[in-house]
């Protein structure tokens, strides 16, 4: 670990977590480390991290791969750059569709912003439940997320139904098997108690930018 600067090692640690879909929970669960603190290292969050916490993941890492026969870190170390993310200018609510069957090349174009790299996308937001932090016509950073125990409750997701697509907070509910979807505008939206069972997909909303004029 010593070849490589702290962002180097953070950059590894995420996208052999997004390609093999190992999850805050399970290296949390493996390790001493805290979930919370794991999650925020996949997400981007934990700005300065400590060495021994990233040695951990790591080694974790290294271990799973090796149990499951599955190429170490060390094989996509020249992977690491980034030219942007997709972004394809459809609302998540009306495009979800299309976009997630699109051809992988079928984007609009890729927005090169560092904080958000680590993006699997990013769509536009159409409504105002999320304003004034999301506002109709802001473009949304969204990283998938496949794991239910990978919520953090008091962030914002963008989340797939049967029959809805929406952007809200997620809080804890009163009612066993739910979850509350939480609005910033609290005075035109009202929260909604949704039963976990009903989620189809989850994205973490990572940021959002203004939208292009």
């Amino acid at each position: 670990m010593s070849e490589l600067n702290k962002d180097d090692i953070i950059g590894i640690i995420q996208k052999q977590c997004r390609d093999h879909e190992i999850t805050a929970y399970q290296i949390g669960k493996n390790t001493k480390l805290s979930i919370l603190a794991v999650q925020n290292i996949l997400d981007g969050k934990s700005k300065n991290p400590r060495d021994y916490t990233l040695e951990m993941i790591v080694n974790y890492i290294e271990d799973y791969l090796l149990d499951n026969k599955v190429k170490e870190p060390k094989a996509v170390y020249s992977d690491l750059k980034s030219d942007g993310v997709p972004y394809y200018n459809v609302d998540f609510a009306a495009g979800y569709e299309y976009f997630v069957s699109s051809d992988v090349n079928n984007y609009d174009f890729k927005i090169d912003y560092e904080p958000y790299n680590h993006a699997d996308f990013w769509v536009n937001n159409i409504g105002n439940s999320m304003a004034p932090k999301i506002e109709s016509g802001d473009i949304v950073a969204l990283k998938l997320k496949t794991d239910i125990n990978q919520i953090i409750f008091g962030e914002i997701y963008a989340i797939v139904l049967p029959e809805m697509r929406t952007i809200k907070y997620i809080r804890k509910s009163d009612r066993e098997g739910h979850v509350k979807f939480v609005p910033e505008n609290t005075r035109d939206f009202d929260e909604q108690d949704m039963p976990i069972e009903l989620i189809e997909k989850f994205f973490l909303v990572l940021g959002s930018i203004k939208k292009f004029f």
